[in-house]
């Protein structure tokens, strides 16, 4: 009878430290998802602007305020964008026939650049809204 305690008590216990660890959550585009506010090298007079919504686990839809005056007209969506976690930060990467994006998420704060072909057209940097 003790054995059977002692087997149930073990059973009990190793279920007890497995089912409390501690599963990493892999939703990266969840976490990153938001508006980001902040500068853009080619807006000299106007804050810019980059909406990231959450298209699955590990991708991510990207808008950004493409214009250079004051309106804030974010450009249409083109491609999705993937999310991998590196380290502490978050890396996005994405493509299409026209435009590339690159960018990394470091705690609340974006940088990301795009591009046409060779020529960059976007530099931003800014902080989750």
């Amino acid at each position: 009878m003790k054995r059977l305690f002692a087997l149930v008590a073990v059973v009990l216990i190793s279920a007890a430290v497995f089912s409390s660890c501690k599963k990493e959550d892999k939703d990266y585009a969840a976490k990153i998802a938001g508006t980001y506010l902040g500068t853009n090298d080619f807006k000299i007079e106007t804050q810019a602007k980059v909406v990231i919504t959450r298209s699955d686990d590990e991708y991510v839809s990207v808008q950004y305020d493409a214009s250079i005056e004051e309106e804030k007209e974010l450009a249409p969506v083109g491609f999705k964008v993937r999310v991998k976690k590196s380290g502490d930060n978050y890396t996005l990467s994405g493509s299409s026939t026209i435009e590339s994006i690159d960018g990394t998420v470091t705690g609340s704060t974006l940088k990301m650049k795009v591009y046409q072909g060779e020529v960059e057209i976007i530099n931003f940097v800014g902080t989750k809204q």
